[in-house]
């Protein structure tokens, strides 16, 4: 067979692949030895690279110069290879060398999370972490961090916010500024969804005083998750007009993001009640784009938004029916349910004319709301040992449960009206038909819940310690007749 040749630059493709893996064994081992002269130049590491993951069966974790490749070719992924599963397994049983062990380990788990297995990636890095804990300070700040985009993916964000703070620390001392301002940036994220304003303004000057020491093509990436975060922050503060303007930046300097921009533009433009320039950046027509079932809960909400403008009572009918069912499934995370639920909820009862439908959202909202709660309580009750809070992080979380307290009271007044709107029009109440098993019925006024014949009792005593609730309201008989002899149609302060 031809000789097969590397040079630094060389694009490692399929044919080249298939032709280096056909060469004899010696063959292979002088390819893979020029890999190692050429990995450490400009242009040489990619193709490195891709020479030593086309013959990664040639390598063998007993030689010493194998090792070493594994090891540089973990170092070097970007991002999980599933390719590289069979070779990270062996690195992960290999106790030889620890460096090896820790980093086939880690792999391992990053596997399993590109491919979607998040709790098998989760129980792999809790395990990992706890060996590497007070041994190793760089693997305990790795194995924390990405043990951190775990429990993002499965909604556990107040663990993640604490691992995240484990992993910055380790990263700052190790000198790392590179790592360090990724953990940073998803902590920024985090707290957005905390709405923790003067925390995540705090992150942000950080963030800008490091950026400087970056080189050119990481400074790029930095400024782009930066930007498309202050859109975000913008929005969730209201400044939707500031949130328009950065989104104009994100595309005009970034257009690999664009499909985000677009998505994000048109719902803003639907909150801010300019549905048809919402459906104009969209695409009146949803089979018009393909933007992916990550963008598909804000294209849904948004499509919902501009129906509920449009005023056409059989196309809210549908289109919200359809977008609550999604939501009462609960496999979106409770933040970005809360967000979409309450502006329909709120542009339906603005309406006046679908006030089931808003309860419903409403309903839907304050279980997301309880979730959430529940989350913080059960972490502050049952957070492993490996993970401890900081006198910031206590500060943090007590904040967070007031502002969501603070929301969930919003929402009940909200809601109220709309009971006492309904009882006025001698529509059945939901205490009336309550009895359906994992339903809880709340009192929008007072916080109680009906269990069964022994009437209404505190929300301390019966809520159950669960994640997935199943929340509507009514007004328990109390609080109905002191507003009946106060006249007042809405929840007192």
């Amino acid at each position: 067979m031809t000789d097969v040749s590397l040079e630094p630059g060389q694009a490692i493709d399929a044919v080249w692949s298939e032709r280096a893996r056909g060469l004899s064994p010696a063959q292979q081992d002088a390819l893979l030895e020029r890999a190692d002269a050429i990995r450490n130049e400009p242009e040489g590491a990619a193709s490195a690279y891709g020479c030593y993951l086309a013959l990664q069966e040639r390598l063998h974790l007993s030689r010493p110069a194998d090792v070493e490749r594994t090891i540089w070719l973990f170092e070097h992924m970007e991002v999980a290879d599933p390719s590289l599963m069979l070779l990270a397994r062996a690195a992960a049983e290999t106790t030889a060398c620890t460096e090896l062990w820790f980093q086939g380990r880690l792999r391992v788990a990053q596997i399993e999370r590109e491919q979607g297995h998040i709790r098998a990636a989760e129980k792999l890095l809790f395990v990992l972490l706890g060996d590497v804990a007070g041994q190793d300070e760089r693997w305990e700040a790795l194995v924390a961090a990405n043990l951190s985009l775990c429990l993002r993916h499965l909604n556990r964000e107040v663990e993640a916010l604490v691992l995240c703070r484990r992993a910055l620390a380790g990263f700052e001392r190790l000198g790392d500024r590179r790592r360090a301002i990724r953990v940073r940036q998803v902590v920024q994220n985090i707290l957005i969804s905390f709405h923790d304003w003067r925390r995540y303004e705090r992150e942000r000057e950080r963030l800008e005083r490091d950026i400087p020491e970056l080189a050119e093509a990481e400074r790029r990436q930095v400024d782009m998750s930066d930007l498309m975060m202050r859109a975000q922050a913008a929005f969730e503060r209201n400044a939707f007009d500031t949130a328009l303007v950065h989104l104009d930046e994100v595309e005009a300097r970034f257009s690999h993001r664009r499909t985000w921009a677009l998505v994000t533009r048109a719902f803003v433009l639907a909150v801010m009640g300019r549905g048809s320039e919402a459906l104009a950046v969209l695409g009146a027509d949803p089979a018009e784009h393909e933007y992916g079932p990550q963008y598909s809960i804000q294209n849904d909400t948004t499509r919902v938004l501009c129906a509920l403008q449009s005023q056409a009572p059989d196309e809210v009918e549908k289109t919200a029916t359809a977008f609550l069912d999604r939501l009462e499934a609960g496999t979106e995370p409770p933040g970005n349910r809360i967000t979409m639920l309450l502006h329909v909820a709120r542009e339906l009862g603005r309406l006046g004319e679908h006030g089931a439908l808003a309860k419903r959202a409403y309903d839907l909202a304050a279980a997301a709301i309880v979730e959430r709660i529940l989350e913080v309580d059960r972490f502050a009750r049952e957070r492993p040992t490996l993970i401890e809070l900081s006198a910031e992080e206590r500060s943090t979380l007590g904040e967070l449960r007031i502002r969501l307290l603070a929301r969930h009271e919003e929402l009940m007044r909200a809601v109220g009206r709309l009971l006492l709107e309904a009882r006025a029009r001698g529509e059945p109440m939901p205490s009336e038909w309550y009895g359906s098993e994992g339903l809880l019925c709340v009192c929008a006024w007072c916080g109680r819940m009906k269990r069964g014949d022994d009437g209404w009792v505190p929300v301390g005593a019966f809520i159950p310690d669960d994640s997935t609730l199943q929340l509507t309201h009514d007004i328990c008989p109390d609080c109905y007749h002191e507003r009946a002899q106060n006249g007042n149609a809405t929840k007192s302060s």
